[in-house]
């Protein structure tokens, strides 16, 4: 019976988490902002635009600043006993970079 609808509805009432949580995140620096740089050059000259002009990804300060969000995320839970457990982004690439 572990797949089955009472499985499920059973392991969930005996889950660990006394709080559930829930949060929004903005995308991290994108790579085409006029201060940004991505590998220390611009993004804008590099063939990554050329193909995906539309879809820039982090800049170098973004993807430190996403990375420190995460963290800064992961030790929130952990100080509320609990655990983020589904992740719903954009399909843009800083996007889901961010995530």
């Amino acid at each position: 019976h572990k797949g089955s609808r009472a499985g499920v509805v059973a392991r969930w009432r005996q889950r660990q988490h006394d709080t559930q949580l829930f949060g929004i995140v903005r995308h991290a620096e994108r790579a085409d902002g006029v201060y940004a740089f991505v590998d220390n050059g611009r993004w804008t000259s590099s063939e990554d635009y050329k193909a995906w002009p539309l879809d820039p990804p982090l800049s170098d300060a973004g993807s430190e600043a996403a990375q420190e969000l995460g963290y800064s995320m992961e030790r929130f839970a952990m100080d509320q006993r609990s655990i983020f457990h589904v992740v719903i982004t954009s399909p843009y690439f800083r996007c889901v970079q961010t995530a």
